[in-house]
């Protein structure tokens, strides 16, 4: 046997056997979780209807008032006129302190619209190291669009992030008809958004996303995604909107919100806001094809033309996806 054969069988081997040992603990891992989650609840009270129990019932841990200090340090009140009772759409951009790149991509493309009356957007940021916050002021002296709340920004603080989007839409733009949550590595379809907003105009305490079902919490700590079981003991989540774009019907803000702060809290905001504390307030979740929330082919200007949000979308991509959108001469 050549050299190279043999060095080719031997990553295999370990191949093999590193992927054996990994099993092997996955499946030691499982019935320990499970096992725990059977004890958690033969503490609890019994309830004849526990099958039909609210998700949140199945939450634990501090409570998000808590954690969550109200205020801004920037509130950029004067971006919301009228409490923005003749606007069409409030569209709060979640980004990171350091993506000033990625926030000017959204500026110069499809972030055009907020020029309209019927616009407004701003990016939402928490506290940060001393050299971000004095970039952050710099690029806030220019735009005047970003607004900065009081949590400390961060991955894991997603839940206070989308929170204090909801407290600032009661502070300063309480009559605003619809709110757009999305990302700032997302592409929005700003004529289809505003095309499907007028389409709803009759609809009342709905949320509208990519709707996702059945939906199993990640048990693995090194997971960005991971939630563990003394967080939230169920097996599913209920179903929830998609955390890269969802729409949400102004009139359940408030409730949102109150019920939030009472809450233990999770750092999944899509799971926490659209799914469990949108089930316990009975708000309706609807399931959007155009909002797609995924990776799309770029390529595919008739897929680009009728889908309003994008996910993973880099700073290039955002300029090329803006100029095959509204360049007109697709024929789909």
């Amino acid at each position: 046997m050549q050299r190279g054969q043999i060095r080719c069988c031997v990553y295999l081997l370990w191949f093999e056997l590193i992927t054996l040992v990994f099993i092997l603990v996955m499946n030691q891992a499982r019935p320990r979780q499970y096992d725990e989650a059977e004890e958690m609840m033969e503490n609890r009270t019994p309830d004849v209807n526990a099958s039909l129990s609210l998700a949140i019932d199945a939450l634990r841990g501090i409570k998000v008032g808590d954690l969550y200090e109200s205020g801004f340090r920037t509130p950029q009140e004067n971006l919301c006129q009228d409490s923005g009772r003749y606007l069409k759409v409030l569209i709060f951009v979640t980004t990171a302190t350091s993506n000033e790149k990625l926030r000017n991509a959204v500026r110069q493309t499809w972030g055009h619209f907020a020029g309209r009356r019927d616009v407004v957007m701003a990016f939402m940021v928490g506290r940060a190291r001393q050299h971000l916050e004095e970039r952050i002021g710099r690029e806030n002296e220019v735009y005047g669009d970003i607004i900065q709340a009081n949590f400390v920004d961060h991955y894991d603080s997603l839940t206070l992030k989308t929170l204090a989007m909801f407290e600032w839409v009661l502070t300063y733009c309480s009559e605003i008809r619809y709110i757009l949550k999305t990302d700032d590595d997302v592409f929005i379809n700003m004529p289809l958004l505003l095309s499907f907003l007028e389409d709803k105009a009759v609809d009342r305490r709905t949320m509208y996303g990519r709707l996702v079902t059945d939906w199993k919490p990640v048990r693995l700590p090194w997971s960005k995604y991971y939630v563990s079981i003394n967080n939230y003991y169920k097996s599913k989540y209920p179903g929830f909107l998609t955390g890269p774009a969802y729409i949400v019907t102004s009139d359940v803000v408030l409730d949102v919100y109150q019920k939030a702060l009472d809450t233990p809290y999770m750092k999944l905001e899509d799971v926490f806001f659209t799914g469990i504390i949108a089930e316990s307030l009975g708000i309706r979740r609807v399931g959007e094809l155009s909002l797609r929330n995924i990776c799309v082919d770029l390529t595919d200007i008739c897929v680009l033309i009728n889908t309003i949000s994008i996910h993973n979308v880099n700073y290039e991509e955002q300029f090329d996806i803006y100029k095959k959108v509204l360049d007109g001469r697709a024929n789909c």
